[in-house]
Order: C-alpha cells, then structure tokens, then sequence
C-alpha cells in the first residue's frame, strides 16, 4: 500500500512539472514576444528620426528653408489654427515631444515622407538587431481609413504578427507609422533557445529521477518479497532438521532405545546428519553474506577429489528418500586438487542435491571427472526435469528458483556455486532441456586446479 501510495505521487509530480513547464514555457513566449514588440517599437522612432534627418539635410541643402519660410510670411498660407496648441492631440507638457512633433510637421510641409527610404532604413536597423522576420512598413491614414504598405504580404500566408505601436507623424494624430513582424516565430523561440533547452533538460531529469525512484521502489519491493520468502523458506528447511536432533534426543533418553545398539547407532546417524545439514545451510549462508561484505578468504589446501566425490556418492544415495544411482567417470591423471575443500565439496553436492530433488522417482546421475592441459572439469549430469530455456539466463541469480515442481529450497544454492567457483577463479555453465535434464560443468584453470 506505501508503494502504490508513492508511485501515485510519483506520477502526480510528474505530471505538475509538465504542466509549470508549460506555463514557464508560455509565459517566456509571451515575454520575448512582448520584449520583441518594444524593440521594435524603438527602431520605428529610430527609422522616422533617420528619415526625418535626411529630409532635413535636403531641406538645408537646396536652401529650400528660407525661401519657403520668407513665402509663408509674405503670402500667410498657413492658418495660425494649424498650430493651435489647444486642437493638438499630443501631450501639451512634453516639450520634447511637441518640438519633434512641429519638426516633423514642418518637414512634412517641405518634402513628404518618404514610405520607401523609411522602409530601407528599417530593414538596416533590424538587421543590426538580428532580427531576421519579414517585415513591413506601414503608413496609417486615420482619417481616411488608408495604409500605404511598403510591400504586399496576404494575412492568411503568415501565422502570427508582431506590431510595433503607431508612431504619429502630426500634431491631429492622423497619420501614423508602424512596422510589422511577419511569422516573428523564429526570432522569438530563437530568444528562448537556452531556456527551452534547460526546461527540456530539467524535465528529462525529473523524469529520469521519477523513474528511478519508480525503479528503486519495484527492486525494493521485490526485494522485501524475496526476502520474506528466504527467511520462510529458511525457518521451513531448518526446522525439519531441528525436529529430527529434536526426536532423535527424545528418542535417546529411552534406556530401551539406548540400550539397543541398532536404534541408538540408528537415532544417533539422524541426529548426525540433521547437524550435518543444519551446519552446511548456515556455511552457505554465511559464505554468500562474507563475500557480499568483502571479507570471504579461501582456506586452499591439498586433498583427493576423487575420494570426496565417492564419498559424497555414498553419503547422497543412502540418505535419499527416492531411488538414486550415481555413476562416476574420472578421467584425471591426477586426483589431487589444490583448493577450499569444504566449499568445493558443497559445491558439487548442492548439485548433487539438486539433480536429486528435481527429478521423478527414478533418479540416475553421472559424474565425469576431465582434465583438459591444465583444467579440470567436473560434469554433473541428471536425467531431472531440465529447466525450461527461458529461465536458464537466471538461475545463477540470488533468490532465483528457476526449478519446476513445488520443490523447497533457498534460492541461493546455484548462486553459492558460482560464486565459490569464481572466488577460485574458475566458471560455471549449464546445458539443460525440459523434461530430459541438466548438465552443470564445472572448471577450474590452469594454476589453481591441478598441483
């Protein structure tokens, strides 16, 4: 219930990051078209005052200036009404504003805008700005409802516009320039590349973390299975153990019983071979926990393989609850085996064990002793269940059962193989089919396995 509880949240964050990155994303989009639009608002005054300036030069220059103002005085054509500041539209206390407004009129009166070279100017200045949209450049006549355009564009070929806000070119605000972004989409999301790329950044990061935390709390999850399941397959295969000590005591407390040579010797092999057992499942325990700590050490020495495997064969047949023939073929020149003989000796009977408890009635196993140059290998083979191929990449792991048949077990007792054959450096491999048996091989290398 925890679990599903943090997964829903999991996927409840997930999903309110994607949704504040939308809203960042959106946000932003609006901001730099909105910065956009003041940029471009500055370089239409900037491309007005520029034309207005060349006006003014030629004015200057074909001394147009003193003519025209001496033919004003003389014949008075301009109404004084024209200049009245009580009919201007304009901020009457922004002096600036009504000083560039009389000049811009007065310019107009000498030579008339021109909509072409403020276009070209435009076109400079935008460039200068790295903006790179198609534009156009737009002159609003309020009374008439007029626009002259600078070049023809069809609304319905462009997405999007950005607009620049009307500059007014007269005291009465009639006429008025604007400059016009076409598709600006380019600019805009080029102005938000750094933060597109650290939103999709961040979001990969989160989700990759909402991921692995999704990942973690499944292995977790798993975990805690497989360890409930070790602990009461644990307490399950050593009580039986400890009920046979436990009877076979009782037992022997009887004088009857103590007396009597074959029922004492008889009580008194149980009780052996339950300590034997209890001994050997706490050895494999402990081994896989050192190893897993780093502390695990090898105790090498010199012994007969060959006399443990026949050892082992006697021992396996008399105590099976079922039918049991061992054959053993050993093809060594020499028997003598330098390694840890009580780990090597568990080894191959864990799979003795196995091929005895997965396996019908009947139960006929064959061991093949090798040596190859300077390895030696010893072959388990069993007429068993077999292991269905599927499940063979992953009998090897911790608490893995990849068996068939409701068979108890630890789960680790392969896993207990590999890991001793390589602490000796050596490998394991399998070869099994459904229904017909297993082959485990075991290898030691040059250096390590013969004397």
């Amino acid at each position: 219930m925890k679990y599903r509880i943090l997964a829903s949240i999991s996927g409840i964050l997930i999903v309110l990051i994607f949704f504040s990155q939308a809203y960042l994303v959106y946000d932003y989009f609006n901001l730099s078209k909105e910065l956009l639009r003041k940029e471009i608002n500055l370089i239409t005054n900037e491309a007005y005052r520029m034309e207005l300036n060349n006006r003014l030069n030629s004015i200057r220059t074909n001394k147009i200036e003193a003519n025209i103002e001496q033919k004003i005085s003389q014949e008075n054509k301009i109404p004084n009404s024209t200049y009245d500041i009580d009919k201007m539209k304009i901020d009457k206390k922004d002096i600036i504003l009504l000083l560039n407004s009389a000049i811009s009129v007065y310019a107009n009166e000498k030579i008339p805008f021109n909509l072409q070279v403020a276009d070209s100017i435009v076109g400079n200045l935008l460039k200068e700005h790295n903006i790179n949209s198609e534009y156009c450049t737009e002159l609003l006549n309020l009374n008439t409802g007029e626009t002259q355009k600078s070049r023809s564009y069809n609304l319905k070929d462009s997405t999007s516009f950005v607009y620049s806000n009307p500059l007014f070119l007269d005291f009465e605000k009639e006429k008025s320039l604007q400059i016009v972004l076409l598709n600006p989409q380019q600019n805009i999301f080029k102005r938000m590349s750094f933060m597109l790329i650290a939103s999709l950044l961040f979001s990969l990061f989160c989700i990759y973390c909402i991921w692995s935390l999704q990942q973690t709390l499944s292995k977790k999850r798993k975990l805690i299975e497989v360890k409930n399941n070790f602990f009461n397959t644990v307490s399950h295969e050593l009580k039986r153990p400890v009920s046979q000590i436990f009877m076979s005591v009782n037992a022997l407390w009887n004088p009857k019983i103590v007396f009597d040579e074959s029922k004492r010797q008889r009580y008194l092999s149980i009780s052996k071979n339950a300590s034997k057992n209890i001994s050997e499942k706490i050895d494999i325990i402990l081994a896989i926990a050192k190893e897993e700590e780093g502390v695990f050490k090898l105790n090498k020495t010199e012994f007969d393989l060959s006399k443990t495997i026949f050892n082992l064969k006697d021992e396996c047949t008399s105590t099976a609850t079922k039918p049991v023939e061992i054959e053993i073929e050993n093809k060594l020149n020499d028997n003598r085996l330098i390694a840890d003989e009580g780990h090597i000796t568990q080894c191959i009977a864990n799979l003795i064990e196995n091929a005895i408890k997965y396996s019908e009635e009947s139960v006929a196993i064959k061991i093949t002793l090798n040596q190859t140059g300077s390895q030696l290998s010893i072959a388990v083979k069993d007429n068993g269940l077999g292991i269905d191929k599927n499940k063979i990449p992953h009998i090897f792991e911790k608490f893995n059962r990849a068996s068939i048949g409701k068979v108890n077990g630890f789960g680790i007792g392969l896993f207990y193989v590999k890991t001793i054959i390589e602490k000796h450096h050596g490998k394991i491999s399998i070869t099994s089919k459904l229904g017909e048996g297993s082959e485990f091989v075991l290898i030691l290398p040059k250096g390590i396995g013969i004397s």
